[in-house]
């Protein structure tokens, strides 16, 4: 989607956690309570039988009664225990896929785990790229609007997947293109590099995609690419009915402006001549 260049120093909208409680401390269950009540069932139940062989006739039956009273509500609290085992199963399998929109599987699982912790501000390095598709409006002036929610879905399949295969993070999906980010949540010291090599399979995966539309008639899509390596603030923002997960800095400010003028350049892909850190790409 054409944008006018933001101006410097401003800050670009972050991109939506798809769960809050990602953002939250969470309270952890802890899967040796179903054991110990296992365990409290079957005390009781050997208890029960010693009362019965063991003490006369009047106090085995009113021991025998607390007993079963008390084995119910063992058993009650179990039963609950496995409803909410399995409601959590589902929760969390749900909130899997979605993230998986997002996030590359193996960080999926660690989100997913909170072995990675979101929910602090951090002040870290990490390579910023921005992609957006070229004509955006010329496209939408002539094709239907389900031909072209149908071209943008394979356009961002094919975008993420890239991002997604160099262990980077979808910061947020912009309509015509999307925001990466590469070194965060989890950090990377082939952070640029892996946003540059994500750059190219984008261009190699494009001019197939292309290739197959051609032979249908279709028009080819073209797409302007821009990175940025330097420190980023990530932190979440928000109220607590929705919160974000948000990338600011002049890292990610960059990067956009250096997208922007590729259409200017008439280039597919550019980065500041200064970002000594993609030297790592020549090793």
């Amino acid at each position: 989607m054409d944008r006018p260049l933001p101006e410097a120093g401003s800050r670009p909208r972050g991109y939506p956690v798809l769960f809050s409680r990602f953002l939250r401390p969470r309270r952890s269950h802890d899967p040796r309570q179903t054991d110990r009540l296992i365990l409290m069932k079957r005390g009781l139940t050997g208890l029960s039988f010693i009362i019965t062989h063991g003490a006369d006739l009047e106090s085995a039956a009113s021991a025998r009664t607390l007993i079963s009273l008390a084995a119910i509500a063992i058993t009650t609290k179990l039963a609950l225990l496995n409803i909410a085992t399995r409601e959590r199963l589902i929760t969390v399998g749900k909130e899997k896929d979605n993230l998986a929109r997002f996030f590359p599987p193996a960080i999926v699982e660690q989100i997913a785990t909170n072995d990675i912790a979101l929910s602090t501000t951090r002040y870290e390095p990490a390579a910023v790229l921005f992609v957006d598709m070229i004509g955006f409006t010329k496209f939408c002036s002539v094709l239907r609007p389900q031909d072209v929610i149908a071209m943008l879905r394979e356009l961002l399949c094919i975008l993420s997947a890239s991002v997604f295969e160099h262990h980077g993070t979808v910061d947020k999906f912009t309509g015509d293109g999307l925001i990466a980010v590469f070194g965060l949540p989890v950090s990377n010291d082939l952070s640029a590099t892996n946003a540059v090599r994500c750059a190219l399979t984008m261009q190699v995966r494009l001019q197939a995609w292309n290739d197959e539309r051609a032979t249908s008639g279709l028009e080819a899509v073209a797409v302007a690419i821009g990175i940025h390596y330097g420190d980023v603030v990530l932190g979440d923002v928000g109220c607590e009915s929705r919160l974000e997960l948000t990338v600011l800095g002049d890292t990610v400010n960059v990067a956009s402006r250096v997208e922007h003028h590729c259409r200017e350049a008439r280039a597919s892909i550019r980065m500041p001549y200064d970002c000594s850190q993609f030297r790592e790409m020549q090793r």
